[in-house]
């Protein structure tokens, strides 16, 4: 099964407000982020549930934390079962004990400066503002050979068909060292009949798709 995107920005190259507004889930091609595979990169947790879809399914989700948690777990579960992804890559819970180990220098990675890269975006800047950009400079100082930060925005729920939803997660690939966003895309799970925590596992498997074969 194919995974399911829709890229909003690629290589720090700014998109319309347009471009941005017509934006529509559909099969991706090939795997852009397959280069990132054999590199340290950080996995910030995700941070944001969005609660306004049509079915009421975040209505369904009573501790958020919880939930976003689950989501973290899903997506370091299936990279860490591609080949060398796992032993590359810092997940959200590991990210979290080096966060804790190195306090008071190391910003809360349950809290970063990110509620600009909800969507819907009217642009992707140039330059990573502050005070993310520090937080990000800041986190990748932890980590030997690290540069790159993956981040799961938010987590949606979006129309399907007839009283079918997906989950759909914002998801950005920053380069901390240049303070640039170097890919942005929204991963979807396979659509669904009803809400079930399988939904992070479908969109988790999706996105460790577009970074290496099974």
């Amino acid at each position: 099964m194919k995974p399911f995107l829709v890229v909003v920005g690629a290589l720090a190259v700014c998109a319309s407000a347009a471009q941005l507004a017509a934006q529509t889930i559909a099969p991706t091609v090939g795997r852009p982020l397959s280069p990132y595979a054999t590199r340290r990169v950080l996995v910030i947790p995700t941070h944001y549930l969005r609660t306004d879809d049509s079915l009421g399914w975040a209505g369904q989700i009573t501790d958020r934390k919880a939930f976003l948690d689950d989501v973290d777990g899903e997506i370091a579960f299936a990279l860490r079962n591609r080949d060398r992804i796992g032993r590359m890559w810092v997940f959200p819970h590991q990210l979290a004990e080096v966060a804790r180990r190195n306090a008071p220098y190391a910003p809360d990675v349950y809290d970063l400066a990110a509620e600009w890269l909800r969507p819907p975006m009217k642009s992707v800047p140039d330059m990573v503002p502050e005070p993310l950009a520090s937080q990000l400079r800041t986190l990748v100082a932890f980590e030997d050979d690290c540069r790159y930060v993956l981040f799961p925005i938010e987590v949606r729920f979006v129309g399907a068909g007839p009283g079918e939803e997906r989950a759909v997660v914002r998801m950005v690939m920053f380069d901390a060292r240049q303070e640039r966003i170097v890919w942005m895309g929204d991963v979807a799970s396979e659509p669904a009949a009803k809400f079930s925590r399988g939904l992070a596992a479908s969109f988790a498997e999706h996105l460790a798709d577009l970074v290496s074969a099974p």
